[in-house]
């Protein structure tokens, strides 16, 4: 019988050691969506968007449970519309890492690739870029955007994309 105790004894350490591993483990949860709306931005005139977004995010944890970092995959793929019929395509494909204890946030990757069928690229945002992070009506600043021939950041990034679905 006490040998029988020892051994459930040491069953429930164990059961304990492993649910507390478990506990620290990485938590990875995928989503996937599709989309379809009409949206007036960046350009200021209708623009109908259908598409898809799948993001995969990663969460890690220290010791005691807590988050401290998460990793996330975005892959998106739209195609627009816009009011005089004109099309382009729009894909996204970027990684994202947040730092929960520096308050940084990452970016690293395509963030927007906007094609026009028969003139080419309209948009391409592709590089690295470093945010503090903001809270509750504290905005995020820009600590790094390197890379990329343009920022859909900055003012006119989006012109040729609506001067072009303008017709």
């Amino acid at each position: 019988m006490r040998r029988l105790s020892v051994l459930a004894a040491l069953l429930l350490v164990a059961l304990g050691a492993a649910t507390s591993a478990a506990a620290n483990d990485p938590e990875v949860q995928v989503s996937h969506w599709d989309t379809n709306y009409v949206s007036s931005w960046p350009c200021g005139f209708p623009i109908a968007v259908d598409g898809w977004v799948e993001v995969t995010t990663t969460t890690f944890f220290d010791a005691d449970g807590a988050p401290i970092r998460s990793a996330a995959k975005n892959r998106a793929e739209f195609i627009w519309v816009g009011p005089t019929g004109l099309v382009v395509w729009n894909d996204q494909s970027w990684n994202s890492s947040v730092d929960l204890l520096a308050r940084t946030q990452t970016i690293t990757g395509a963030l927007s690739r906007v094609v026009g069928p028969g003139v080419g690229v309209l948009l391409n945002d592709v590089g690295r870029l470093v945010l503090q992070m903001g809270g509750p009506g504290v905005p995020s600043v820009v600590l790094s955007d390197k890379g990329g021939q343009d920022s859909i950041l900055e003012p006119g990034a989006w012109d040729s994309v609506c001067a072009y679905l303008a017709g």
